[in-house]
């Protein structure tokens, strides 16, 4: 329901009723829509799986991200400690 909402909310008022056909118009825009989101997160899921590759083969690989989740759960553990209500 939100991808639809988002698309009957936003696309249209990138149609321009001089150039004809608003309906043809507004699936086109959609079907762009979705080509640039296939490409971008298709990239993504891509570059994640490389990483994901090379964490999972390289012991310093290991080090880097087991120090990375050290920090993120430390600084988390921090911020919850000085939040005040």
């Amino acid at each position: 329901p939100k991808v639809t909402l988002f698309f009957l909310a936003f696309l249209p008022q990138f149609a321009k009723p001089e150039l004809g056909n608003v309906p043809l118009q507004i699936v086109t825009l959609g079907l762009l829509f979705q080509l640039a989101t296939l490409a971008v997160f298709g990239g993504v899921s891509f570059l994640g799986g490389r990483l994901a590759e090379w964490f999972n083969a390289s012991i310093r690989g290991q080090i880097i991200l087991n120090r990375i989740t050290a920090c993120i759960f430390t600084s988390l553990a921090l911020l919850l400690i000085f939040s005040s209500r």
